[in-house]
């Protein structure tokens, strides 16, 4: 037999960006809990409001299910004699399990035959076991920021007014910070205040919907898009689409209802992410647009009430908006005093970290490294690479970006842009922040890229070589982030940039701030660059040995890396792949502390290494051909026709004889045909059937 299970914890309204979190978290811990409970359940919902956080979960047994477990007592030579007869040692385990020595059995492990007891634990009743172990799950609901109340210790987001806990029709009975359990919902807090009996847990989504809550948040999602694009069509408008705007909105509202308003056509004067920014950071607005995409003097804002009087509601957003877009011209106004050129000299006062120095140091950094980048890959731009990374932190200095510091790039490209200079400069002002997180666009243009990388990199360097190191318990400077943005530029795009390079060029930039060993720094660098790219990988699919398998094998140029990568997840499929790796293997376990050097085929003494070695000559250069011409799939397939050869040398040839001459030229040859799979990848990190 099954029951619904419903929990939840009506609270004074609760910070929005709280709620999705604190959802994820509780209903983790629900399905966590539950199969530790060994209750079986259907589908686990989690559902809530500013006012309250609920779990619905569908189809909880009633019972847990019976524990079977096994219990090893002593060896059997101990526990019965050379007769069979119990031992006293028998006769104790029987006792402390609770059975008879009739009762006891044998079994098999890794230390010998043991003698052991099955047991069966009974399943208790759902409600006999759920009490004790709901208000542990409350209060593991994790927050930013938490609070107490009166004189309870509990610490939550918000207090905690209500608490429903229900499986099927029964309440379970339990309480948290004073308040125990009951049946009682309580609704909107304006449109249906009262409090209602909930019958079982299966009517609690339409009972809600009922009392104006929408409390199943894809539901409250879809009637808020539509009622706010409904209001738009209402205009000729669009909606300005805002995906996170949606989801802060969402969770600000039980019961969204979308109402139009309008601000003076005059301020359109202003740029247009300047206008969506005011309205999204202050208002929490959604600008509208016409069928041409050029702003309107209109927004949306979503009401949680619908009442006879919008017409008030509309006002007071018209009232409150007009003051913020005043701020935001005068901002704008007393900014366009001054050219944006004229402000990258009062950067030297802004503070990038105390240990590398002013904005206006890190700016001069980022010029002399974007420099060298379009040197070696774009000299013609360097003109403009030079004069975009100049500009690239002027806005920090703006009245506008002081604001809304979200709009750093953009009002630098926007201001320049107004001062007259070249367009791609100023687009790559903006776009040398980008991107600005995973999934996020990149940088457009060239010029974007490479200032991008430039600021990126003295970022890393500059904060590794300082000790700022990111910890497992986190990274405030985002330099995993900013890891992530360089890799990103350089798989897409073919720059030519190795990793290793960029590194050594940035620590000549911040050498006088640091104290450290300069190659201790870049080490710790790029192997910070090896992790992030191990996590993109595999949590792109990939499995984790076989990543490791071509990051062994070098990843300077992660795009040529990535290559590698793609073709070595297609070769794998090909038959023959685990002989190869079984051979790569015996190569690699016997040269593993050898040294390199010059191979001397005078000292050959079979055919067997000669063979070896003459294709391995030929298939080093061919591999380096098919790498340069961009074909790693073709290269791998001449590494393994290196196979062959590699087992009839091993059937043929003893490496390890007693003559040092000989054995260090054969592992000078197996040295060397090593290399060749390095180049590719370390097929000895991955699995094999042997």
């Amino acid at each position: 037999m099954t029951n619904d299970l419903l929990i939840e914890i009506g609270t004074e309204e609760i910070p929005a960006g709280f709620i999705p979190s604190a959802l994820e978290s509780f209903s983790a811990t629900v399905k966590d809990a539950l199969r530790r409970l060994r209750l079986s359940h259907g589908q686990v919902r989690p559902l809530g409001t500013p006012r309250r956080l609920a779990i619905l979960v569908e189809e909880v047994a009633s019972q847990q299910s019976d524990l079977e477990e096994e219990v090893i007592g002593p060896p059997y030579s101990i526990a019965f004699d050379e007769e069979g007869n119990p031992t006293a040692a028998a006769k104790g385990f029987a006792r402390s399990q609770g059975v008879s020595v009739s009762q006891l059995r044998t079994t098999q492990t890794s230390k010998g035959t043991y003698v052991m007891v099955k047991k069966v634990q009974k399943g208790r009743l759902a409600m006999e076991v759920l009490p004790s172990e709901i208000p542990g799950w409350i209060e593991a609901i994790p927050f930013p920021k938490s609070m107490r109340w009166g004189d309870g210790e509990l610490r939550f987001a918000r207090p905690i007014h209500w608490l429903v806990a229900m499986l099927g029709e029964e309440v379970i009975p339990c309480s948290i910070a004073g308040i125990r359990s009951g049946r009682t919902t309580r609704g909107h807090r304006f449109l249906s205040p009262q409090e209602v009996e909930i019958q079982n847990p299966g009517a609690y989504i339409g009972l809600c919907r009922g009392l104006h809550v929408l409390v199943d948040p894809e539901e409250r999602r879809k009637v808020l898009l539509e009622e706010a694009r409904s209001a738009a069509e209402g205009i000729s408008a669009r909606l300005v689409e805002d995906p996170e705007l949606v989801e802060i909105v969402l969770n600000l509202v039980e019961y969204p209802v979308a109402v139009v308003g309008r601000f003076d056509p005059a301020f359109l004067e202003l740029p247009r992410e300047v206008l969506i920014t005011a309205m999204r950071e202050h208002q929490r607005f959604f600008s509208l647009e016409d069928s041409q995409g050029r702003l309107m003097p209109h927004f949306v804002n979503i009401a949680n009430i619908r009442t006879d009087s919008m017409d008030l509601i509309r006002e007071g957003n018209e009232r409150v908006l007009r003051a913020r877009l005043s701020d935001a011209r005068f901002f704008f106004r007393e900014d366009r005093k001054r050219p944006l050129a004229e402000r990258v000299q009062d950067l030297e006062g802004v503070i990038f970290h105390s240990k590398l120095g002013s904005s206006l140091e890190k700016v001069e950094r980022i010029r002399k490294l974007s420099r060298l980048m379009a040197q070696r890959i774009a000299p013609e731009l360097v003109h403009k690479v030079d004069r975009a990374a100049t500009l690239c932190k002027a806005d920090l200095t703006t009245e506008m970006v002081g604001e809304f510091p979200s709009l750093q790039g953009v009002m630098g490209r926007e201001y320049a842009l107004l001062d007259g200079e070249d367009p791609e400069v100023a687009q790559a002002i903006q776009e040398h922040y980008l991107p600005m997180g995973a999934g996020d666009r990149l940088p457009s243009t060239l010029i974007g890229s490479l200032v991008s990388l430039a600021d990126k990199t003295d970022t890393l360097v500059g904060c590794f070589g300082v000790g700022e190191v990111p910890t497992g318990a986190g990274d405030p400077l985002g330099l995993r982030r900013a890891a992530l943005g360089i890799l990103s530029i350089l798989l897409e795009r073919p720059m030519g940039l190795t990793l290793s390079w960029m590194v050594r060029r940035a620590l000549e930039g911040v050498s006088s701030c640091i104290q450290r060993p300069s190659e201790e720094v870049q080490e710790e660098v790029l192997n910070f660059f090896r992790v992030r790219l191990a996590n993109l990988w595999t949590s792109q699919g990939h499995a984790a040995e076989t990543v490791e398998a071509v990051l062994e094998a070098g990843f300077d140029d992660p795009r040529e890396a990535w290559s590698r990568l793609q073709a070595l997840d297609a070769f794998m499929k090909e038959e023959g792949f685990e002989d190869l790796a079984l051979s790569c293997k015996r190569v690699f376990n016997i040269v593993k502390d050898a040294p390199a050097g010059e191979v001397d085929p005078s000292r050959f003494e079979s055919e067997e290494e000669r063979s070896l070695f003459e294709a391995g000559r030929k298939a080093e250069k061919e591999i380096h051909t098919l790498l340069e011409e961009g074909k790693p799939l073709e290269a791998l397939y001449v590494l393994a026709s290196l196979r062959p050869r590699i087992d009839a040398f091993f059937d043929a040839v003893m490496v390890l004889v007693e003559d040092p001459v000989l054995r260090e030229n054969r592992l000078r040859l197996l040295v060397q045909v090593a290399g060749l799979f390095r180049r590719m990848a370390d097929l000895s990190k991955i699995s094999a059937k042997p």
